[in-house]
């Protein structure tokens, strides 16, 4: 499982809301690196920490000096601390192809799940290798009582039309009424107990609130 984190798990410390979209918290940055370093005496000469060094510094854009004065480990936390929030999240991904070949990707995406959580980040790293949204889990049971329904014949072409709009949001994120979230289901279901449909209606007026989850 590795060593990051394990007291706070342990003692049962529940992490932040997570609510963190466009940013990536200074500590966590800090504590990406942690879980690289704490990866790399495991990876044999899969991964070394010199192709490490300079895979992160060019990602970065930064002219990766041969021999910094504080050491390689000491440089990447300065250029990571100092790199655009996004670019964080593309050495994320890339960290984990990199672990790959070592076979350690599974316990790096542990790991980094770990951090993203504990700093509230919205995002989680799946184990195709890429940065998901993370739905809260009550959020979860509404979505897929929801989804439920809509497999229903007669709403058909509303789960054609939702599927859509999720896929084109590049399976990242799960699309969702703000309302199922805020307010529980009540009745026999959503879409019954539902407004805007009545009989066999297509939900399109359900399908015009669908919306991104925010915090």
């Amino acid at each position: 499982m590795g060593g990051i984190r394990n007291f706070a798990e342990q003692e049962g410390h529940l992490p932040p809301l997570r609510c963190i979209d466009s940013d990536a918290p200074a500590p966590m940055r800090q504590e990406l690196l942690a879980v690289i370093y704490d990866l790399l005496p495991l990876s044999g000469a899969a991964v070394t920490e010199q192709q490490i060094y300079y895979g992160i510094e060019q990602m970065l854009g930064v002219q990766a000096a041969g021999n910094p004065m504080a050491g390689w480990r000491q440089r990447l936390g300065r250029d990571l601390g100092n790199a655009e929030w996004i670019r964080i999240y593309d050495v994320i991904g890339w960290g984990w192809s990199q672990f790959q070949r070592a076979g350690l990707q599974e316990l790096f995406r542990e790991n980094i799940n770990r951090v993203l959580a504990a700093h509230g980040v919205v995002w989680e790293l799946g184990d195709d290798g890429r940065l998901h949204r993370v739905l809260p889990l009550a959020g979860q049971a509404q979505v897929a009582a929801a989804f439920a329904e809509l497999a229903a014949p007669r709403y058909a072409p509303a789960l054609a039309l939702a599927n859509a709009a999720r896929d084109a949001y590049d399976g990242d994120a799960v699309l969702v009424n703000k309302e199922m979230v805020e307010r529980p289901l009540s009745g026999s279901g959503f879409l019954s107990g539902n407004s805007d449909l009545s009989g066999d209606k297509k939900p399109a007026a359900w399908l015009l609130t669908i919306d991104l989850i925010s915090c």
